[in-house]
């Protein structure tokens, strides 16, 4: 082997080498894009969660939702429930009244949020779902008819966050 034949040898191991080492980079740069993606995702995540307020001195009952998350969550479906059955939200006629939940306990006051697809909650947001006011305030035992009454409504809202990932729903339940 004369001195050509080593040069070319080095010429194929060199280019060999900056092929792999090429490569390897390119592994490591969508590694790296991935891990960051997944961490972004994580660090703006929403969290809905319900709770309610009740009063039954002044006849005041409210169900909120909030989003605990470090991120905006968006509604991709809202389903209304009564005694486990679906209520038609979308109705222009059953959108505020005592009709929509079929309550018939002295109201003076209800209101429904309809929240629909594409809906936001920015993080620490809240948005009253239902607020009812009762005229048998002060009343423990008409309150306790009133929010039996409520018992049997119930919503489900299905969310994702800002990076389309689909998140728990969040089913509430009155009680």
């Amino acid at each position: 082997m004369d001195l050509s034949d080593w040069t070319d040898i080095a010429s194929v191991v060199t280019a060999v080498c900056s092929v792999a080492i090429a490569c390897y980079a390119v592994k490591i740069a969508k590694d790296q894009a991935v891990a960051s993606r997944e961490h972004n995702e994580l660090s703006i995540r929403p969290l809905l969660t319900s709770s309610t307020d009740c009063n039954f001195e002044t006849g005041h009952f409210k169900l909120f939702i909030k989003n605990f998350g470090l991120g905006p969550a968006i509604v991709t479906d809202f389903i209304a429930y009564r005694d486990g059955g679906v209520v038609n939200v979308d109705d222009p006629s059953m959108r505020y009244g005592v009709a929509h939940l079929g309550l018939e306990l002295g109201a003076i006051h209800l209101a429904i949020e309809q929240v629909k697809a594409g809906h936001v909650i920015a993080e620490n947001d809240t948005v009253t779902m239902l607020e009812f006011t009762s005229d048998k305030r002060g009343d423990p035992k008409i309150f306790a008819e009133v929010l039996a009454e409520l018992n049997r409504v119930g919503f489900r809202i299905d969310y994702q966050g800002a990076y389309k990932n689909q998140m728990e729903p969040l089913e509430t339940i009155v009680r």
